[in-house]
């Protein structure tokens, strides 16, 4: 009984995930052999082809197993693609090259916002990762990675179209800030607050001809001024001024350099404006400075030399009269002794002249006593 033979038609089409090469060669290996066919593969023929033709069977009747594998590639880096087959002898053979390069997308936050003056910068943020428009994976990002982010090993071409994915970023809105994306990169601006701080001057008594104002935030003198003067009807403005300092509440205050002759009150805050009163200060009286001093200073009188006062010369103590009375009684004694001769006679003067003695120095205790 003889070999029955049937000729096959086996169809061989080429599909390229990622760019294409010029051109591939494709060989027909029978029951694993080489069979010594080939077919040439390009854009030329819509990168398909067919081995026409074939037996179907050995001469000793098995069936002959068909199957091609890519011999050369042209055009494109081989070692960045990979290859694989799939079909039969029957339904045709179809062979995939697909490109296996990977991308990494890395960026970076920027904060526009002066250093985070108003406190309103979030501790994290979510950056959300887009691939041809749609999300493939997320990540958080905080100051713990710098604001840095990187998706890695993304594959560089659809493995469906074949063509090169366009990623992109997307990020979770952050309050208070404005997004603007730059290719993987992200800035958010935050617009800082400002306030203004009104100055008026007001005089009591005759004004200056100018003053300056100086602003302090937070207790310290900063270099920003205002002069005051009938020019600005005495009134002026800071502008532009940042409302927070780290987040925390600036407190602004107002000072003015200081003017000879008057007073300074400074009234008011930075939210209502402030208000400075200089009130003058009243005038310290001069003596009067005559054109010639010295015709005019009086000659300083000569002193008199007061005439020293002649003592009074003492009175004579008039007795008393007790005293003159003891006189008179001791006289009308000594008359009535008797007159008895010289013996008696003395005898009685010197008893008148004992009582007079007693008389006496009894009056003069007396006057010391008084």
């Amino acid at each position: 009984m003889g070999v029955r033979s049937c000729f096959l038609y086996n169809p061989v089409t080429k599909t390229w995930i990622g760019p294409k090469g010029d051109s591939v060669t494709v060989k027909l290996l029978a029951d694993g052999n080489d069979s010594g066919k080939t077919l040439t593969l390009s854009e030329d023929n819509g990168w398909s082809g067919s081995f026409d033709g074939l037996p179907k069977y050995n001469a000793d009747g098995s069936k002959i197993a068909y199957k091609v594998t890519e011999a050369e590639v042209s055009g494109v880096d081989a070692d960045k693609y990979t290859t694989a087959v799939t079909g039969c002898a029957v339904k045709g053979f179809t062979i995939t090259n697909t490109n296996k390069e990977t991308v990494n997308i890395a960026g970076s936050k920027t904060w526009d916002d002066d250093n985070n003056r108003d406190g309103m910068r979030p501790k994290k943020i979510i950056v959300r990762l887009l691939a041809d428009n749609t999300e493939k994976t997320h990540m958080e990002v905080s100051p713990e990675g710098q604001w840095k982010w990187e998706f890695k090993n993304l594959p560089k071409y659809d493995p469906v179209t074949g063509k090169e994915i366009t990623y992109s970023i997307s990020e979770d809105a952050v309050d208070g800030y404005a997004t603007e994306i730059s290719g993987a990169n992200i800035t958010n601006t935050h617009e800082i607050e400002k306030t203004s701080i009104s100055v008026e001057k007001k005089w009591v008594g005759d004004p200056a001809h100018k003053v300056t104002i100086r602003l302090c935030a937070n207790g310290e003198v900063t270099n920003q001024k205002l002069e005051l003067s009938q020019d600005n009807a005495w009134k002026g403005e800071f502008s532009d001024l940042p409302k927070y300092e780290d987040g925390e509440l600036i407190v602004y205050t107002v000072v003015e350099d200081e003017l000879d002759d008057y007073a300074t009150a400074i009234t008011g805050d930075a939210e209502h404006g402030f208000t400075v009163i200089n009130t003058k200060k009243p005038d310290e009286p001069k003596p009067d400075t005559p054109d010639n001093p010295q015709s005019d200073i009086p000659e300083k009188p000569k002193p008199n030399t007061p005439e020293i006062p002649k003592a009074p010369e003492p009175k004579k103590p008039s007795q008393p009269k007790a005293e003159k009375s003891t006189k008179k009684i001791v006289k009308r004694v000594v008359k009535k002794l008797p007159q008895t001769g010289d013996e008696a006679g003395a005898t009685a003067a010197l008893f008148a002249a004992g009582l007079l003695a007693i008389v006496a120095s009894e009056l003069h205790r007396k006057r010391e006593q008084m």
